[in-house]
């Protein structure tokens, strides 16, 4: 029963650490100049999207 109460303890701590720390996070987040900058694609996440679709394409086109 005694080893209950600083694991009680530490539980407590953990989840307002936790809870803090979700709420400092996504107040960042959501803030608008840094997420129109999170939302920008990469060169190279957009070259490997057109080419994937130009792969499907060409499979598409082969199976008709």
């Amino acid at each position: 029963m005694i080893d209950m109460i600083p694991k009680a303890i530490m539980l407590n701590l953990v989840a307002h650490s936790k809870e803090e720390l979700q709420r400092e996070l996504l107040t960042e987040l959501y803030k608008t100049d840094v997420l129109d900058e999170l939302l920008q694609e990469s060169d190279y996440t957009q070259q490997r999207r057109k080419e994937c679709k130009k792969m499907i394409e060409v499979c598409v086109a082969h199976v008709i």
